[in-house]
């Protein structure tokens, strides 16, 4: 028997870790369609305040994804935290001034959905300990 969690689970959790931006959130906000199988969480980690006010106001009126204030504890902490609190199959982390184009966001939920990676890399080379070979 299949659980409701399981049933309910997102397929693809976008961790958007947001730090004194505002226009960029919202512009990359406008490429992620809305989908019932996704979850957006939005983690403001603003230190400045007039930036985080006007995020906070504006995601007052957005539907359909989780925003949440915290004081900043670095790049790796908030990656860690969104991590952490999603509850999707798949974590897309992402920072507040990448843009997504509608077409690579259909091939990356082609790939997760038909070749069920354990880990996708994307927009980053990765190489060996020396330096000498980059992995693909």
């Amino acid at each position: 028997m299949v659980s409701n969690d399981a049933i309910n689970k997102p397929f693809l959790s976008i961790c958007i870790q947001l730090f004194n931006r505002h226009e960029t959130v919202v512009e990359l906000l406008k490429d992620i369609p809305v989908r019932s199988d996704i979850e957006i969480l939005v983690y403001d980690f603003s230190t400045d305040i007039k930036i985080a006010q006007k995020n906070n106001i504006f995601f007052q009126h957005r539907t359909g994804m989780q925003y949440k204030k915290f004081d900043n504890h670095g790049l790796d902490y908030g990656f860690d935290l969104l991590a952490r609190n999603s509850q999707s199959e798949y974590c897309w982390l992402l920072p507040d001034d990448d843009l997504i184009e509608t077409e690579n966001f259909n091939k990356i939920i082609s790939i997760l959905t038909s070749n069920s990676p354990d880990f996708l890399l994307l927009n980053s080379d990765v190489y060996t300990s020396n330096y000498k070979l980059m992995i693909k």
